[in-house]
């Protein structure tokens, strides 16, 4: 994890594949989560923020290869 811009939180996957991701300290209990995008990719994320947590579904077509080192997220409150 690191900040970004102001209200911006980038987290860098090296290790993934498509499935779900769940951050538990991201709960809607402790910030409301405006936005979240893959950097520098055209697939949709989908998510839901609860008081369990940001869960992150990574789209079918994002695979970790050769083509793909690693993924970026980036999430706008």
């Amino acid at each position: 994890f690191y900040s970004g811009k102001q209200d911006e939180l980038t987290i860098e996957l090296v290790e993934f594949n498509h499935g779900e991701l769940i951050i538990k300290s991201l709960s809607s209990d402790v910030l409301k989560v405006k936005e979240l995008l893959l950097q520098d990719e055209d697939l949709e994320v989908k998510w839901k923020q609860t008081a369990k947590g940001l869960r992150i579904t990574l789209p079918d077509g994002l695979m970790n290869d050769d083509k793909r080192s690693k993924c970026t997220l980036k999430i706008k409150f």
